[in-house]
Formats: C-alpha cells, sequence, structure tokens
C-alpha cells in the first residue's frame, strides 16, 4: 500500500517490497494525523491512543486502483501535495485526485510530470518546459532549457512557482505566468559535485532554500545539504540526508525554524533544531541542544 507522512524531515524514500512511499513534499497519501495528548479534567490519565504524536491512515492501495507497481518508484510518480498524483505510465499520465481516489488518465508523453494541489500540470519534454491549467484547460507558460544544461530534479514550491535543480544552479520559474522566463536563484555548492539532488525545501518567509543530495561515499550512501540565505547571499554546506523549514510561536513572537539530521562519518546522526535569520541585536534565537537520532542495529547504516 502507498503510504505518506508529514515528517519533520521532507525525505523521499520508497520501499520495494512495501511499495510505501513518503513524498519529497513532505504531504500525505496515508494520511498521517498529528494528535495532541488531550488532557482529562476528571481523570487526569491519558489513553495510549491520545499519547500517540501520530497516526497512521491507509488511503489508497495504488496496485488496486490500477497502477502498475513498476512505475511506483522515484521520478516516476510524483506528489506535490496532499491533493494530487502523477504517475508517468507508457504513453499516457495517471492524475490521481487524493480526496476521493479518482484516476484519469491523459494520452500525454513526457520525460517529467509534476502536478500542483490547485490542479496546473508542468511538463518536460527534451529541452521544453511547459505548464497547463488542467481546470481551464489551456497552456499557461513556456521556456526552453538552454542547450548543454538539463535538469535532475523539479517540484513545485508553491502553487505558482516551480523550483529546479540543474549539474550547475538552482533556478525558479513562475508556471502560471504566460511569457515568464526562469530565474537563477544561486549556484550549487561545491559539496553537491556528484550528487543526485532529492529534494528542495523553501523556508516559509521565502528567504532560506534548501538542496538536498545524496552520493555513494566510502562507507555506504552519504548525505550533503546546501543551506542557502537569501538576504546574505551564501551557502552553508552541511552533511546529511534530510531537512524543513517550519515556523514556530516562540515567546508571543513567530520564529523560522531550521530543521536537519546531520549525520557525519565517524559519528552517531544527530538532530538540530534552531532558529535562522533572527537579528542578532534582537537577542539570541531559538535553538535545542542537539539530540541523538536513535537507529536500530539492524539499520545503523541507514
Amino acid at each position: 500500500p502507498l503510504v505518506a507522512l508529514q515528517p519533520l524531515f521532507s525525505f523521499a524514500f520508497l520501499s520495494e517490497t512495501a511499495k510505501e512511499w513518503t513524498c519529497p513534499s513532505g504531504s500525505a497519501l496515508s494520511r498521517i494525523e498529528h494528535r495532541k495528548r488531550r488532557h482529562s479534567c476528571h481523570k487526569n490519565t491519558f489513553t495510549m491512543a491520545d499519547s500517540l504524536p501520530i497516526v497512521f491512515q491507509k488511503l489508497f492501495d495504488l496496485p488496486q486502483l490500477g497502477i502498475n507497481p513498476e512505475h511506483i518508484k522515484f521520478g516516476q510518480l510524483t506528489m506535490e501535495g496532499d491533493q494530487n498524483l502523477c504517475v508517468r505510465e507508457p504513453n499516457q499520465l495517471a492524475l490521481m485526485n487524493l480526496k476521493n481516489g479518482m484516476i484519469q488518465r491523459r494520452p500525454i508523453q513526457a520525460d517529467g510530470a509534476i502536478y500542483s494541489s490547485n490542479e496546473v500540470l508542468a511538463l518536460r519534454s527534451g529541452t521544453t518546459v511547459q505548464s497547463y491549467s488542467m481546470t481551464q484547460k489551456q497552456k499557461l507558460a513556456t521556456f526552453q532549457v538552454p542547450a548543454g544544461e538539463s535538469i535532475s530534479f523539479w517540484r513545485w514550491v508553491s502553487n505558482s512557482e516551480v523550483a529546479y535543480v540543474t549539474a550547475n544552479a538552482v533556478y525558479h520559474w513562475n508556471a502560471v505566468q504566460a511569457g515568464s522566463q526562469p530565474r537563477k536563484v544561486f549556484d550549487r555548492h561545491a559539496s553537491l559535485a556528484g550528487c543526485q539532488v532529492i529534494n528542495y525545501q523553501v523556508s516559509q518567509d521565502s528567504k532560506w532554500y534548501l538542496a538536498v543530495g545524496i552520493k555513494k561515499g566510502a562507507s555506504g550512501i552519504e548525505g550533503q545539504m546546501q543551506l542557502y540565505s537569501v538576504d546574505k547571499r551564501v551557502s552553508q554546506p552541511l552533511k546529511g540526508h534530510a531537512g524543513a523549514f517550519a515556523q514556530i510561536t516562540v515567546q508571543g513572537r513567530r520564529a523560522q525554524v531550521f530543521c536537519f539530521a546531520e549525520m557525519k562519518p565517524g559519528s552517531s546522526p544527530k538532530l538540530y533544531v534552531m532558529e535562522v535569520g533572527r537579528d542578532a541585536s534582537a537577542g539570541p534565537g531559538f535553538k535545542i541542544q542537539p539530540q541523538d537520532i536513535p537507529f536500530p542495529a539492524d539499520a545503523a547504516g541507514d
């Protein structure tokens, strides 16, 4: 069955045996509902169900709905939110509504396809990138990838904007505005050389970007991340496989928080949660002491 969740870190993975999928966008097929611990004024106790931080709920089994298991894999199945899912099948696209499980198939061939929550379909075919409104049934925008470049990873970062990664840089493109052209937002850091980019995140205040890549290293699969500050126009390389942004309330104010899992060779993985972008003159930013991430003995190398 296909399950998904909204994890602390948005990290894509696929279990070939269970066909379980956690999407890069951090949304869910099998919806995981966050539950707050409910406190009873009368009993002062918690039930086991109430104390669970998340609850798994399977929504759909894709093979039972006619999706070939061979197509349930990274790059061929994309889920850009909790509304829609897109699967590239031979000579067609399967577009699934995650609210009701309905699947529409369209005779569209493409090298890549991503379907936004507001039903805009972005397609790549060779060097041509186009976007279509499936509700208005019309083309919205198009551009040509420059000669010598190719898109290695892309995703919707809002209802209107697509981000894509090439071998050298990261670009943003307004996919719903006719005539719009991509703009380069930053260059890839040298630490991402040789990496397959598997995720890209934009902070809620649009002042921080995060590119996540993996590559084969001496001790297994190594993770490399590039954290980029829009205001300062500088990048910071990080060792790790997963990271995400969140906005939280701290002492009555809103704080932009960055969370990531660091994994350096020879040391145990650690979880970091820290505020980013706070002016030093306003006082220290929110921060949690790094915490060890426990792994079972049979998965110590994960």
